[in-house]
């Protein structure tokens, strides 16, 4: 079985709704509201615990038709988000406790 770092998954009880040029994320247990751009958003999407960093790279390269990867994007995002308070990760599970999820 193969063994991976991190899959980063949103926090449950995200409420997003959309807004002029982005979305509004209301985080309730926290009493915070978080502004994203559309790119941060899809990122946020991908982040279900499913994708790793390096699918959700390739996943927003197929999103945009980007001819390279937005590797360092991706890595800026998911930092961020993860800062905001808006992201967990799950740390070295394995790919069938991923499929069984």
């Amino acid at each position: 079985m193969k063994t991976v770092n991190a899959y980063p998954r949103q926090i449950d009880g995200l409420d997003l709704s959309p807004a002029d040029d982005g979305y509004i994320i209301y985080q309730p247990e926290q009493d915070r509201v978080h502004f994203l751009n559309p790119t941060a958003v899809l990122i946020l999407e991908l982040c279900n615990g499913r994708n790793s960093p390096e699918e959700i790279v390739e996943l927003v390269k197929q999103a945009y038709a980007l001819p390279d990867a937005p590797v360092e994007v991706v890595r800026q995002a998911l930092t961020q988000l993860t800062v905001e308070g808006l992201l967990q990760q799950r740390s070295r599970v394995t790919a069938e406790q991923i499929r069984t999820a």
